[in-house]
């Protein structure tokens, strides 16, 4: 008789918990925080089986190869248990060049209305990430407070903090789609 559905979804989280010492020997500094983190965000369990769902997400500076090495490895690992792994949407990690023309342009249109705002990293994924996959040179801002505000049950931007956002989207549209310099 074979493991339990119980057995196996131990062994798989010991095998995640393993994967996280490796996640800490490839770090990117300049990212917060600057290892490779793993979420199981869903878990159903079934009479004859169990279903995981979650997302990895890891740094720029991490290569993709190391990524898919780790990815393979609990693969396997779950593949050795009679269970399956599989990677259902890979989002490349990006990041920018803060010396870039694009990023001092964008930069200085949201220091023109937010005078204490400074590049940072994001630790998730959105569109920008499939645009630097093709690479377009991408920069995430958005209206609002994130900390403590997104994805959650009263998330809310203010009217006023719309209106800021939309007068620096526009000075951003001028100087790259309508400057001669750019």
């Amino acid at each position: 008789q074979g493991i339990t559905v119980n057995q196996k979804m131990s062994r798989i989280f010991n095998k995640i918990q393993s994967l996280k010492k490796d996640f800490a020997d490839e770090l990117d500094n300049d990212f917060d925080p600057p290892m490779t983190t793993i979420n199981i965000g869903m878990l159903r369990t079934y009479s004859d089986h169990a279903k995981l769902m979650g997302c990895v997400r890891w740094p720029p500076k991490v290569e993709g190869d190391i990524y898919r090495s780790w990815m393979e490895e609990l693969r396997l690992f779950c593949e050795s248990l009679g269970a399956v792994f599989r990677v259902r949407d890979f989002k490349k990690p990006f990041s920018i060049d803060p010396s870039s023309s694009f990023s001092k342009l964008c930069l200085e249109a949201i220091q023109g209305v937010h005078p204490e705002a400074k590049l940072t990293t994001q630790p998730v994924t959105s569109e920008a990430n499939v645009f630097n996959k093709f690479g377009i040179e991408s920069l995430v801002f958005g209206p609002g407070i994130r900390a403590g505000n997104s994805q959650t049950p009263h998330e809310s931007i203010s009217i006023e903090s719309l209106q800021k956002a939309i007068n620096i989207y526009e000075n951003i549209i001028e100087k790259v789609c309508y400057s001669t310099e750019a």
